[in-house]
């Protein structure tokens, strides 16, 4: 029973996934460290795929099958593309993005349709062959396509998908229709970006990334290294996960992942001067707004940190039944960028509740009123939103919230 396996990833996917990003700093460490750290390198390497191995990832599986696939092809027969010049480079990266563009756009959900109208009806429960969470996986899929065609350009906001999920109706899976599990990521990190931020995010994020491996690529083939090999395999590898999973979420892979995309730039740069190519430097006038947007980032990431600090304080409170103090931790929580907790629940909805166990009704009412504001599909909030209008006597209301619960589940 893989799936029972926990630990501070929390899930064994995406323990595989962090072992996957490790063992590309391992791999480095072989072909570049001396004595003794280069054998305890390739220790480190064999006991991250035999853990790979014995986890059973298959998206994993997939994504080392793609870093040696490619490693293999750019280790052996780089010098085939030696003729290839810095102009082809850009247009290879140009039309790579516009390739990905209309698979994400037009080929991916016809192969998603496809596959729901076509898919199996039993699986191999608990196998690695068991395709019965990628049925889960493609129904969610489906799902993200809905909210992605009602905001194409600009998407509905960084971390919003959790809040638009339930918006088209839920997906007819067990654990969500009689189990009241939520979803709180797409299992697809290229889809996650493509609903939150559009079209336009989604460009830009391609762009960063095909840029580097096009410039990586490019001075792989003018002054072969390992360590670009490593490189631009690696990442392809962490990208095939992407497609499959949700590592964008995780603190521990994008530190990961950051280093070695801050490598690549650092090696880029350090190349393509001693070459003379000319690269876009930023000027140095933009530098005082990237300093604002960090004091932001900063001042917002705090208020966040302080609400998931009393949020957990909360949920004890609550546990214990203390109504008075589950109120005055909520208030402590809130703030205007934090009003949601990490299950997508409201924190104005902890707070309705308590003040409804302390029979302040009228009160309740405006808390389960600003948890609907937060989420407005989120079928906790609705449920006890028409509770709330039913206990203020407020019967038409109370139906019209209890009618859009059956909504979602259509």
């Amino acid at each position: 029973f893989l799936y029972k396996l926990s630990g501070i990833s929390g899930h064994k996917n995406l323990y595989s996934s962090f072992i996957f990003l490790c063992s590309i700093f391992s791999i480095f460490g072989f072909f570049y460290l001396k004595k003794y750290w280069k054998y305890i390198s390739l220790l480190a390497v064999v006991f991250q795929i035999i853990m790979i191995v014995i986890l059973q990832t298959r998206a994993v599986w997939i994504a080392y099958t793609v870093f040696l696939f490619s490693g293999m092809i750019l280790f052996f027969f780089h010098k085939i593309f030696k003729s290839i010049s810095y102009k082809q480079i850009i247009i290879l990266a140009s039309i790579s993005i516009l390739l990905i563009n209309v698979f994400f756009l037009y080929a991916f959900p016809q192969v998603i349709n496809f596959y729901n109208a076509h898919k199996p009806k039993s699986y191999q429960i608990e196998n690695v062959t068991d395709l019965g969470t990628i049925s889960e996986r493609v129904l969610v899929w489906g799902k993200t396509y809905n909210i992605f065609s009602g905001h194409p350009w600009l998407g509905v906001g960084p971390n919003n998908w959790q809040i638009y999920f339930p918006s088209t109706s839920l997906p007819q899976i067990y654990p969500v229709q009689d189990l009241n599990v939520t979803f709180q990521r797409p299992h697809n990190d290229f889809l996650w970006i493509l609903s939150e931020y559009g079209i336009v995010g989604f460009n830009l994020y391609l762009i960063f990334i095909i840029s580097i491996l096009a410039f990586l690529f490019y001075n792989l083939i003018n002054h072969f290294n390992v360590l670009y090999v490593v490189l631009v395999s690696g990442l392809l590898g962490y990208l095939c996960i992407s497609f499959f999973d949700f590592p964008k979420e995780r603190i521990e892979h994008n530190l990961l992942y950051a280093i070695l995309l801050s490598v690549s730039i650092y090696l880029i740069k350090k190349e393509t001067q001693a070459t003379g190519i000319k690269i876009f430097d930023i000027p140095r006038m933009f530098l005082y707004p990237i300093i604002l947007v960090f004091i932001w980032i900063c001042y917002t990431s705090f208020l966040n940190f302080k609400g998931e600090y009393f949020t957990k304080k909360m949920y004890v409170e609550r546990l214990k039944k203390d109504n008075l103090k589950v109120i005055t931790l909520c208030d402590a929580a809130l703030s205007f960028c934090y009003s949601v907790d990490p299950t997508s629940i409201p924190i104005c909805w902890y707070k309705g509740n308590a003040n409804a166990n302390l029979g302040n009704f009228s009160i309740a009412l405006t808390d389960f009123k600003r948890s609907f504001k937060a989420h407005p599909f989120n079928h906790y909030v609705l449920n006890d939103l028409g509770s709330s209008y039913f206990m203020n006597h407020q019967i038409d209301s109370a139906k019209f919230y209890y009618k859009e619960i059956g909504r979602a589940h259509v």
